[in-house]
Protein backbone atom coordinates (compact mmCIF):
# COMPACT_ATOMS: atom_id res chain seq x y z
CA UNK A 1 0.00 0.00 0.00
CA UNK A 2 1.26 3.16 -1.19
CA UNK A 3 1.16 5.66 2.27
CA UNK A 4 2.57 8.82 2.48
CA UNK A 5 3.97 8.14 6.17
CA UNK A 6 5.84 11.92 5.93
CA UNK A 7 2.82 13.83 5.29
CA UNK A 8 0.86 11.77 8.22
CA UNK A 9 3.98 12.34 10.52
CA UNK A 10 3.58 15.87 9.69
CA UNK A 11 -0.13 16.25 10.58
CA UNK A 12 0.27 13.87 13.59
CA UNK A 13 3.07 16.86 14.07
CA UNK A 14 0.86 19.70 13.60
CA UNK A 15 -1.86 18.40 15.50
CA UNK A 16 0.73 17.42 18.73
CA UNK A 17 1.57 21.31 18.31
CA UNK A 18 -1.92 22.13 18.30
CA UNK A 19 -2.60 20.26 21.15
CA UNK A 20 0.54 21.55 22.92
CA UNK A 21 -0.87 24.35 22.52
CA UNK A 22 -4.27 24.45 22.37
CA UNK A 23 -4.19 22.52 26.65
CA UNK A 24 -2.71 24.73 28.52
CA UNK A 25 -5.42 27.23 27.38
CA UNK A 26 -8.05 24.73 28.03
CA UNK A 27 -6.02 24.02 30.96
CA UNK A 28 -5.89 27.56 32.43
CA UNK A 29 -9.21 28.00 30.90
CA UNK A 30 -10.43 25.21 33.34
CA UNK A 31 -8.39 26.26 36.34
CA UNK A 32 -10.08 29.43 35.79
CA UNK A 33 -13.74 28.29 35.81
CA UNK A 34 -13.02 26.01 38.62
CA UNK A 35 -11.58 28.53 40.43
CA UNK A 36 -14.55 30.71 40.25
CA UNK A 37 -16.55 27.41 40.72
CA UNK A 38 -14.90 26.82 43.80
CA UNK A 39 -15.19 30.48 45.30
CA UNK A 40 -18.71 30.40 44.23
CA UNK A 41 -19.43 27.38 46.21
CA UNK A 42 -16.77 28.80 48.70
CA UNK A 43 -19.39 31.55 48.92
CA UNK A 44 -22.63 29.61 48.32
CA UNK A 45 -21.26 27.27 51.45
CA UNK A 46 -20.32 30.41 53.91
CA UNK A 47 -24.01 31.53 52.98
CA UNK A 48 -25.58 27.97 53.58
CA UNK A 49 -23.57 27.65 56.85
CA UNK A 50 -24.45 30.58 58.27
CA UNK A 51 -28.42 30.10 57.21
CA UNK A 52 -28.22 26.57 58.98
CA UNK A 53 -26.19 28.37 61.86
CA UNK A 54 -29.10 30.97 62.03
CA UNK A 55 -31.81 28.14 61.76
CA UNK A 56 -30.02 25.54 64.04
CA UNK A 57 -29.88 28.33 66.45
CA UNK A 58 -33.79 29.09 66.26
CA UNK A 59 -34.10 25.04 66.31
CA UNK A 60 -32.31 25.00 69.44
CA UNK A 61 -33.87 28.01 70.92
CA UNK A 62 -37.53 26.95 69.94
CA UNK A 63 -35.91 23.37 71.94
CA UNK A 64 -35.09 25.42 74.61
CA UNK A 65 -38.35 27.64 74.99
CA UNK A 66 -39.87 24.14 74.89
CA UNK A 67 -37.74 21.92 77.25
CA UNK A 68 -38.51 25.47 80.01
CA UNK A 69 -41.74 25.82 79.23
CA UNK A 70 -42.49 22.18 79.99
CA UNK A 71 -40.56 21.98 83.04
CA UNK A 72 -42.34 25.03 84.07
CA UNK A 73 -45.65 23.11 83.71
CA UNK A 74 -44.64 20.28 85.46
CA UNK A 75 -43.37 22.65 88.39
CA UNK A 76 -46.96 24.73 87.85
CA UNK A 77 -49.08 21.64 87.67
CA UNK A 78 -46.74 19.75 91.08
CA UNK A 79 -47.68 23.37 92.73
CA UNK A 80 -51.20 22.92 92.22
CA UNK A 81 -51.08 19.12 93.07
CA UNK A 82 -49.36 20.66 96.54
CA UNK A 83 -51.99 23.31 96.97
CA UNK A 84 -54.80 21.00 96.50
CA UNK A 85 -53.36 18.64 98.79
CA UNK A 86 -53.15 21.53 101.45
CA UNK A 87 -56.27 22.36 101.02
CA UNK A 88 -57.94 19.24 100.93
CA UNK A 89 -56.38 18.57 104.64
CA UNK A 90 -57.22 21.67 106.08
CA UNK A 91 -60.86 21.04 104.79
CA UNK A 92 -60.93 17.35 106.70
CA UNK A 93 -59.36 18.82 109.37
CA UNK A 94 -62.04 21.58 109.32
CA UNK A 95 -64.96 18.51 109.14
CA UNK A 96 -63.38 16.56 111.57
CA UNK A 97 -63.40 19.64 114.12
CA UNK A 98 -67.22 20.67 113.42
CA UNK A 99 -67.92 16.83 113.67
CA UNK A 100 -66.01 16.48 117.44
CA UNK A 101 -67.63 19.98 117.93
CA UNK A 102 -71.07 18.46 117.40
CA UNK A 103 -70.44 15.08 118.92
CA UNK A 104 -69.39 17.42 122.17
CA UNK A 105 -72.47 19.55 122.15
CA UNK A 106 -74.58 16.44 121.18
CA UNK A 107 -72.72 14.56 124.74
CA UNK A 108 -73.23 17.67 126.72
CA UNK A 109 -76.97 18.46 125.42
CA UNK A 110 -77.53 14.69 126.56
CA UNK A 111 -75.85 15.01 129.78
CA UNK A 112 -77.89 17.80 130.70
CA UNK A 113 -80.97 15.87 129.50
CA UNK A 114 -79.91 12.92 131.67
CA UNK A 115 -79.07 15.51 134.64
CA UNK A 116 -82.62 17.44 134.41
CA UNK A 117 -83.89 13.62 134.53
CA UNK A 118 -82.49 12.95 137.65
CA UNK A 119 -83.41 15.98 138.95
CA UNK A 120 -87.34 15.06 137.85
CA UNK A 121 -86.85 12.02 139.50
CA UNK A 122 -85.63 13.46 142.67
CA UNK A 123 -88.00 15.90 143.13
CA UNK A 124 -90.41 13.33 142.37
CA UNK A 125 -89.15 10.96 145.74
CA UNK A 126 -89.41 14.33 147.47
CA UNK A 127 -92.72 15.15 146.35
CA UNK A 128 -93.06 11.08 147.69
CA UNK A 129 -91.30 11.73 151.16
CA UNK A 130 -93.15 14.51 151.34
CA UNK A 131 -96.23 12.92 150.96
CA UNK A 132 -95.52 10.31 153.25
CA UNK A 133 -94.16 12.39 156.06
CA UNK A 134 -97.65 14.50 155.59
CA UNK A 135 -99.55 12.06 156.00
CA UNK A 136 -96.97 10.30 158.87
CA UNK A 137 -97.82 13.96 160.84
CA UNK A 138 -101.65 13.39 160.03
CA UNK A 139 -101.65 10.06 161.62
CA UNK A 140 -99.54 11.15 164.56
CA UNK A 141 -101.87 13.85 164.80
CA UNK A 142 -104.86 12.12 164.46
CA UNK A 143 -103.73 9.36 167.36
CA UNK A 144 -103.19 12.20 169.17
CA UNK A 145 -106.00 13.71 169.64
CA UNK A 146 -108.29 10.72 169.91
CA UNK A 147 -105.55 9.73 172.86
CA UNK A 148 -106.47 12.83 174.73
CA UNK A 149 -110.10 13.05 173.96
CA UNK A 150 -110.06 9.41 175.59
CA UNK A 151 -107.95 10.20 178.53
CA UNK A 152 -110.08 13.87 179.29
CA UNK A 153 -113.30 11.53 179.23
CA UNK A 154 -111.63 9.09 181.53
CA UNK A 155 -109.00 10.17 183.58
CA UNK A 156 -107.95 13.71 184.02
CA UNK A 157 -104.97 12.68 185.98
CA UNK A 158 -103.12 11.80 182.59
CA UNK A 159 -103.07 15.33 180.93
CA UNK A 160 -99.50 16.07 182.23
CA UNK A 161 -98.22 12.96 180.96
CA UNK A 162 -100.24 13.31 177.24
CA UNK A 163 -98.68 16.97 176.98
CA UNK A 164 -95.09 15.21 177.61
CA UNK A 165 -96.09 13.15 174.86
CA UNK A 166 -97.38 15.89 172.51
CA UNK A 167 -93.95 17.77 173.18
CA UNK A 168 -91.68 14.93 172.40
CA UNK A 169 -94.36 13.90 169.23
CA UNK A 170 -93.56 18.09 168.23
CA UNK A 171 -89.93 17.07 168.71
CA UNK A 172 -89.68 13.90 166.79
CA UNK A 173 -91.52 15.63 163.91
CA UNK A 174 -89.11 18.66 163.82
CA UNK A 175 -85.96 16.12 163.90
CA UNK A 176 -86.99 14.11 161.21
CA UNK A 177 -88.23 17.48 159.23
CA UNK A 178 -84.69 18.77 159.83
CA UNK A 179 -83.06 15.60 159.10
CA UNK A 180 -84.79 15.13 155.70
CA UNK A 181 -84.11 18.75 154.75
CA UNK A 182 -80.36 18.44 155.83
CA UNK A 183 -80.33 15.37 153.42
CA UNK A 184 -82.00 17.01 150.89
CA UNK A 185 -79.71 19.97 151.14
CA UNK A 186 -76.71 17.65 151.73
CA UNK A 187 -77.70 15.88 148.09
CA UNK A 188 -78.18 19.31 146.08
CA UNK A 189 -75.12 20.25 146.88
CA UNK A 190 -73.59 16.74 145.96
CA UNK A 191 -75.31 16.85 142.81
CA UNK A 192 -74.24 20.90 141.99
CA UNK A 193 -70.80 19.47 142.53
CA UNK A 194 -70.86 16.60 140.51
CA UNK A 195 -71.95 18.85 137.40
CA UNK A 196 -69.63 21.34 137.86
CA UNK A 197 -66.92 19.17 138.14
CA UNK A 198 -67.48 17.21 135.04
CA UNK A 199 -68.65 20.31 133.48
CA UNK A 200 -65.22 21.80 134.18
CA UNK A 201 -63.12 18.79 132.68
CA UNK A 202 -64.70 18.63 129.69
CA UNK A 203 -64.16 21.88 128.79
CA UNK A 204 -60.39 21.66 130.35
CA UNK A 205 -60.42 18.59 127.34
CA UNK A 206 -62.06 20.21 124.90
CA UNK A 207 -59.47 23.29 124.94
CA UNK A 208 -56.72 21.38 125.37
CA UNK A 209 -57.66 19.58 121.62
CA UNK A 210 -58.71 22.80 120.21
CA UNK A 211 -54.97 24.54 121.43
CA UNK A 212 -53.14 21.36 119.85
CA UNK A 213 -55.28 20.98 116.79
CA UNK A 214 -54.41 24.96 116.66
CA UNK A 215 -50.87 24.91 116.81
CA UNK A 216 -50.45 22.02 114.47
CA UNK A 217 -52.57 23.54 111.87
CA UNK A 218 -50.08 26.95 112.48
CA UNK A 219 -47.31 24.72 111.77
CA UNK A 220 -48.92 23.31 108.49
CA UNK A 221 -49.71 26.81 107.54
CA UNK A 222 -46.03 28.11 108.52
CA UNK A 223 -44.30 25.19 106.65
CA UNK A 224 -46.99 25.49 103.58
CA UNK A 225 -46.16 29.40 103.23
CA UNK A 226 -42.17 28.64 103.46
CA UNK A 227 -42.39 26.12 101.11
CA UNK A 228 -44.38 28.25 98.54
CA UNK A 229 -41.96 31.49 99.17
CA UNK A 230 -38.86 29.29 98.05
CA UNK A 231 -40.52 28.11 94.77
CA UNK A 232 -41.83 31.44 94.06
CA UNK A 233 -38.68 32.54 94.33
CA UNK A 234 -36.85 30.14 92.11
CA UNK A 235 -39.75 30.42 89.71
CA UNK A 236 -38.69 34.00 89.36
CA UNK A 237 -35.13 33.39 88.98
CA UNK A 238 -35.57 30.97 86.23
CA UNK A 239 -38.02 33.64 84.78
CA UNK A 240 -34.82 35.81 85.06
CA UNK A 241 -32.37 33.31 83.67
CA UNK A 242 -35.08 32.26 80.64
CA UNK A 243 -34.58 35.97 79.98
CA UNK A 244 -31.30 37.00 80.12
CA UNK A 245 -30.92 33.56 78.19
CA UNK A 246 -33.29 34.68 74.88
CA UNK A 247 -31.61 37.99 75.04
CA UNK A 248 -28.22 36.60 74.85
CA UNK A 249 -28.33 33.34 72.90
CA UNK A 250 -26.80 34.47 69.83
CA UNK A 251 -24.00 36.36 71.59
CA UNK A 252 -23.40 33.76 74.31
CA UNK A 253 -23.27 30.42 72.97
CA UNK A 254 -20.70 29.19 74.86
CA UNK A 255 -22.28 29.95 78.16
CA UNK A 256 -24.96 26.49 77.18
CA UNK A 257 -23.03 24.81 79.09
CA UNK A 258 -23.23 26.28 82.10
CA UNK A 259 -27.00 26.99 81.78
CA UNK A 260 -27.30 23.79 81.23
CA UNK A 261 -25.45 22.79 84.46
CA UNK A 262 -27.55 25.40 86.60
CA UNK A 263 -30.51 23.87 85.56
CA UNK A 264 -29.68 20.18 86.50
CA UNK A 265 -28.63 21.87 89.63
CA UNK A 266 -32.02 23.80 89.76
CA UNK A 267 -33.80 20.20 89.04
CA UNK A 268 -31.40 18.44 91.89
CA UNK A 269 -33.01 21.31 94.29
CA UNK A 270 -36.31 21.23 92.98
CA UNK A 271 -35.68 17.38 93.46
CA UNK A 272 -35.02 17.75 96.88
CA UNK A 273 -37.64 20.55 97.81
CA UNK A 274 -40.38 17.47 96.33
CA UNK A 275 -38.38 14.91 98.59
CA UNK A 276 -38.99 17.43 101.67
CA UNK A 277 -42.90 18.08 101.12
CA UNK A 278 -42.77 14.16 100.55
CA UNK A 279 -41.96 14.10 104.39
CA UNK A 280 -44.14 16.91 105.29
CA UNK A 281 -46.92 14.99 103.76
CA UNK A 282 -46.12 11.86 105.57
CA UNK A 283 -45.71 13.59 108.42
CA UNK A 284 -48.48 15.18 108.54
CA UNK A 285 -50.71 11.71 107.24
CA UNK A 286 -49.11 9.84 110.18
CA UNK A 287 -50.56 13.62 112.90
CA UNK A 288 -53.82 13.22 111.10
CA UNK A 289 -53.77 9.29 111.84
CA UNK A 290 -53.05 9.99 115.37
CA UNK A 291 -55.88 12.81 115.53
CA UNK A 292 -58.02 9.97 114.20
CA UNK A 293 -57.35 7.20 116.84
CA UNK A 294 -57.68 10.19 119.47
CA UNK A 295 -61.24 10.80 118.21
CA UNK A 296 -61.73 7.06 117.87
CA UNK A 297 -61.02 6.82 121.81
CA UNK A 298 -62.87 9.46 122.73
CA UNK A 299 -65.95 7.91 120.70
CA UNK A 300 -65.42 4.74 122.75
CA UNK A 301 -65.30 6.77 125.40
CA UNK A 302 -68.82 8.33 124.86
CA UNK A 303 -69.85 4.61 123.77
CA UNK A 304 -69.25 3.23 127.21
CA UNK A 305 -70.44 6.63 128.98
CA UNK A 306 -74.01 6.16 126.29
CA UNK A 307 -74.41 2.14 127.96
CA UNK A 308 -73.63 2.92 131.36
CA UNK A 309 -76.58 5.82 131.06
CA UNK A 310 -78.67 3.51 129.25
CA UNK A 311 -78.24 0.69 132.04
CA UNK A 312 -78.83 3.31 135.06
CA UNK A 313 -81.85 4.54 133.10
CA UNK A 314 -83.20 0.88 132.32
CA UNK A 315 -82.83 0.51 135.72
CA UNK A 316 -84.31 3.76 136.91
CA UNK A 317 -87.20 2.83 134.76
CA UNK A 318 -87.67 -0.61 135.99
CA UNK A 319 -88.05 1.18 139.46
CA UNK A 320 -90.85 3.52 138.57
CA UNK A 321 -92.69 0.94 137.09
CA UNK A 322 -92.56 -1.00 140.30
CA UNK A 323 -93.57 1.58 142.21
CA UNK A 324 -95.98 2.83 139.84
CA UNK A 325 -97.50 -0.42 140.19
CA UNK A 326 -97.40 -0.41 143.84
CA UNK A 327 -99.13 3.15 143.67
CA UNK A 328 -102.11 2.06 141.16
CA UNK A 329 -102.40 -1.43 144.04
CA UNK A 330 -102.72 1.35 146.75
CA UNK A 331 -105.24 3.73 144.54
CA UNK A 332 -107.26 0.99 144.07
CA UNK A 333 -107.37 -0.24 147.42
CA UNK A 334 -108.40 3.81 148.45
CA UNK A 335 -111.06 3.99 145.41
CA UNK A 336 -112.70 0.52 147.30
CA UNK A 337 -112.28 2.19 150.89
CA UNK A 338 -113.88 5.40 149.90
CA UNK A 339 -117.06 3.58 147.85
CA UNK A 340 -117.60 1.58 150.88
CA UNK A 341 -117.37 4.60 153.05
CA UNK A 342 -120.02 6.74 150.87
CA UNK A 343 -121.86 3.13 150.82
CA UNK A 344 -121.67 3.12 155.17
CA UNK A 345 -122.32 6.87 154.68
CA UNK A 346 -126.04 6.70 153.02
CA UNK A 347 -126.77 3.70 155.46
CA UNK A 348 -125.68 5.80 158.70
CA UNK A 349 -128.31 6.95 161.48
CA UNK A 350 -128.99 10.05 162.84
CA UNK A 351 -127.09 9.57 166.39
CA UNK A 352 -123.77 8.02 164.19
CA UNK A 353 -123.64 11.25 161.67
CA UNK A 354 -123.05 13.65 164.38
CA UNK A 355 -119.24 12.91 164.97
CA UNK A 356 -117.13 13.84 168.11
CA UNK A 357 -114.30 15.88 166.39
CA UNK A 358 -114.33 19.26 164.83
CA UNK A 359 -115.37 19.35 161.34
CA UNK A 360 -111.85 20.57 159.90
CA UNK A 361 -108.21 20.49 161.60
CA UNK A 362 -106.95 23.34 159.99
CA UNK A 363 -106.14 26.85 161.39
CA UNK A 364 -107.17 30.14 159.97
CA UNK A 365 -103.80 30.56 158.37
CA UNK A 366 -104.19 27.42 156.41
CA UNK A 367 -107.92 28.47 155.49
CA UNK A 368 -106.79 31.73 154.42
CA UNK A 369 -104.12 29.65 152.27
CA UNK A 370 -107.16 27.32 150.92
CA UNK A 371 -109.72 29.86 149.78
CA UNK A 372 -106.79 31.88 147.30
CA UNK A 373 -105.85 28.76 145.67
CA UNK A 374 -109.50 28.33 145.17
CA UNK A 375 -110.13 31.83 143.98
CA UNK A 376 -107.46 31.28 141.35
CA UNK A 377 -109.08 28.30 139.50
CA UNK A 378 -106.43 26.39 140.03
CA UNK A 379 -108.38 22.92 139.18
CA UNK A 380 -105.38 20.38 140.33
CA UNK A 381 -104.94 22.14 143.98
CA UNK A 382 -109.36 22.15 143.88
CA UNK A 383 -109.10 18.40 143.30
CA UNK A 384 -106.32 17.78 145.49
CA UNK A 385 -108.24 19.82 148.36
CA UNK A 386 -111.54 17.86 147.59
CA UNK A 387 -109.69 14.39 148.21
CA UNK A 388 -107.86 15.84 151.46
CA UNK A 389 -112.06 16.88 152.81
CA UNK A 390 -113.27 13.56 151.75
CA UNK A 391 -110.34 12.11 153.38
CA UNK A 392 -111.22 14.07 156.67
CA UNK A 393 -114.61 13.19 157.12
CA UNK A 394 -113.05 9.05 156.42
CA UNK A 395 -110.98 9.45 158.64
CA UNK A 396 -113.32 11.04 161.26
CA UNK A 397 -115.71 8.40 161.20
CA UNK A 398 -113.00 5.67 161.73
CA UNK A 399 -111.88 7.66 164.29
CA UNK A 400 -115.65 7.10 165.78
CA UNK A 401 -115.63 3.49 165.16
CA UNK A 402 -112.56 3.12 166.97
CA UNK A 403 -113.77 4.84 170.05
CA UNK A 404 -117.03 2.94 169.88
CA UNK A 405 -115.30 -0.13 169.95
CA UNK A 406 -113.14 1.07 172.70
CA UNK A 407 -115.48 2.35 174.73
CA UNK A 408 -118.04 -0.87 173.96
CA UNK A 409 -114.89 -3.02 175.14
CA UNK A 410 -114.65 -1.02 178.64
CA UNK A 411 -118.62 -1.70 178.70
CA UNK A 412 -118.45 -5.06 178.10
CA UNK A 413 -115.20 -5.80 180.82
CA UNK A 414 -117.78 -3.53 182.71
CA UNK A 415 -120.55 -5.69 182.44
CA UNK A 416 -118.93 -8.81 182.41
CA UNK A 417 -117.48 -7.77 186.70
CA UNK A 418 -121.14 -6.44 187.50
CA UNK A 419 -122.66 -9.61 185.96
CA UNK A 420 -120.01 -11.81 188.03
CA UNK A 421 -121.24 -9.34 191.26
CA UNK A 422 -124.67 -9.86 190.89
CA UNK A 423 -124.48 -13.72 190.55
CA UNK A 424 -122.26 -14.02 193.57
CA UNK A 425 -125.25 -11.86 195.10
CA UNK A 426 -128.13 -13.91 193.71
CA UNK A 427 -126.34 -17.02 194.90
CA UNK A 428 -125.70 -15.69 198.37
CA UNK A 429 -129.64 -14.50 198.57
CA UNK A 430 -130.90 -17.53 197.36
CA UNK A 431 -129.47 -19.41 200.12
CA UNK A 432 -131.77 -17.85 202.63
CA UNK A 433 -135.14 -18.32 200.54
CA UNK A 434 -137.31 -21.29 201.01
CA UNK A 435 -137.29 -24.34 199.63
CA UNK A 436 -140.30 -23.68 196.78
CA UNK A 437 -138.60 -20.80 195.45
CA UNK A 438 -135.46 -22.57 195.16
CA UNK A 439 -137.44 -25.57 193.24
CA UNK A 440 -138.49 -22.80 191.21
CA UNK A 441 -135.29 -21.21 190.01
CA UNK A 442 -133.32 -24.53 189.62
CA UNK A 443 -136.29 -25.91 187.86
CA UNK A 444 -135.88 -22.43 185.54
CA UNK A 445 -132.62 -23.07 185.25
CA UNK A 446 -132.86 -26.84 184.10
CA UNK A 447 -134.89 -25.93 181.81
CA UNK A 448 -133.14 -22.97 180.21
CA UNK A 449 -136.39 -20.87 180.58
CA UNK A 450 -137.92 -22.89 178.17
CA UNK A 451 -140.86 -24.90 180.30
CA UNK A 452 -141.21 -22.98 183.53
CA UNK A 453 -143.09 -20.57 184.64
CA UNK A 454 -141.15 -17.16 182.86
CA UNK A 455 -143.69 -14.83 184.55
CA UNK A 456 -143.01 -15.74 188.07
CA UNK A 457 -138.74 -16.28 187.76
CA UNK A 458 -139.03 -12.75 186.38
CA UNK A 459 -141.51 -11.74 189.79
CA UNK A 460 -138.63 -13.41 192.00
CA UNK A 461 -135.77 -11.56 190.15
CA UNK A 462 -137.36 -8.56 189.96
CA UNK A 463 -137.91 -8.82 194.14
CA UNK A 464 -134.58 -10.07 194.35
CA UNK A 465 -132.80 -7.31 192.59
CA UNK A 466 -135.17 -4.28 193.24
CA UNK A 467 -133.05 -3.33 195.65
CA UNK A 468 -129.65 -3.13 193.82
CA UNK A 469 -130.23 -2.09 190.33
CA UNK A 470 -127.26 -1.54 188.13
CA UNK A 471 -126.32 1.92 185.71
CA UNK A 472 -124.20 1.29 182.74
CA UNK A 473 -122.96 4.08 180.44
CA UNK A 474 -123.90 3.86 176.67
CA UNK A 475 -122.31 5.91 173.94
CA UNK A 476 -125.79 7.94 173.19
CA UNK A 477 -127.90 7.20 176.26
CA UNK A 478 -128.06 6.54 179.80
CA UNK A 479 -130.02 2.70 180.49
CA UNK A 480 -130.40 0.98 183.54
CA UNK A 481 -130.16 -2.71 183.02
CA UNK A 482 -130.57 -5.61 185.15
CA UNK A 483 -128.83 -8.66 183.93
CA UNK A 484 -129.23 -12.35 185.36
CA UNK A 485 -126.52 -14.78 184.88
CA UNK A 486 -127.29 -17.81 182.11
CA UNK A 487 -125.81 -20.47 184.19
CA UNK A 488 -127.90 -22.44 186.50
CA UNK A 489 -128.11 -21.54 189.94
CA UNK A 490 -127.01 -23.74 192.54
Amino acid sequence: ANVDWPEKFDRIRLILLKCSTVLPIKMEKENLSFQEKFQREHRHTKLNTHKLTIAFREIFRETCLESHRNELKVLWQRFENAVDRKNDFIESLKKKLQEGESQYVFAYRKHLDDIDTMIGIQRERLDRLKTVYISEKDVLCRDFEIAKQSIEESHWENVNRLKDLLEALDDERTTKAKDIEDDLDFKKEELKNKLLEEKQSLCVVMEAVMEKLWLEFQKALKSYTEQTSERRKAFEELKIKDERSASEIDMQMKRIQDLNEKISKLKNRIQEINNVHELDTKRLCEEREEINSYLMSMKRNLTKQRSLWRHWIQEMTISYDHAKKILTKTLDKLCKVLKHHEICQRLEMRHEKILPFPSSTLNESEKEIIAETCSKNDLPMAEYLGDIYVMEKFWGRYNTILIETKVLEVERVNLLEENSRLKDAVKNYLLGLEDDALTKLRRASMSNVGDADVSEIKEAVSAILSTNPVVLNDPGKRKEYVTVGATSVP
